[in-house]
């Protein structure tokens, strides 16, 4: 796609990192708290999950809608050129890939307590795989909207194939 469409992709690829790096602290902050509960009331660990995700949930959408709507002051801020510009509002929509990862935090959370770390492994491995699948299809059809679309479905999936591996 380009010089700049890899440089947009690579500034996808850091703030997903950064927001994975930050889910990752917040997964390792609560879990322990989670087992806790979890060895002495299964129902109990269920409404603490419950409690701080959904917390955590509000909160994380509004710095992500936040952080979007202040994009287009950031980019007057920086002056940057036009063609950077319009590529980095095409790639806005994945600012939300992090609400699918966060959403799926308290079922990881099951699974690991549980000792599903087999199934999550291959649930990561399908989606690996998916990956190297679709973003090569999609590209050739979408150009850059179709790594947004393979990082959606991916993303959705993994979270699905948790949620039904809990339930």
């Amino acid at each position: 796609l380009g010089e700049t469409y890899a440089g947009v992709f690579k500034l996808i690829e850091m703030f997903l990192s950064m927001m994975r790096s930050y889910l990752s602290v917040f997964f390792s902050v609560s879990f322990p708290r989670f087992c806790n509960i979890f060895s002495e009331n299964k129902n109990q660990s269920i409404l603490f999950l419950r409690k701080i995700n959904f917390i955590h949930m509000i909160l994380l959408t509004i710095g992500l809608i936040v952080f979007s709507l202040s994009l287009p002051y950031l980019y007057n801020f920086l002056k940057l050129d036009s063609a950077l510009i319009i590529a980095l509002k095409t790639c806005t929509p994945l600012v939300f890939v992090p609400l699918i990862i966060a959403f799926a935090t308290p079922f990881y959370q099951v699974l690991i307590v549980n000792d599903q770390q087999k199934k999550l492994a291959i649930l990561s491995i399908i989606g690996a795989v998916l990956t190297l699948l679709l973003v090569p299809i999609t590209v050739n059809f979408f150009r850059i909207y179709g790594i947004l679309l393979s990082i959606y479905v991916v993303e959705l999936m993994i979270a699905a194939g948790m949620i039904f591996l809990v339930i």
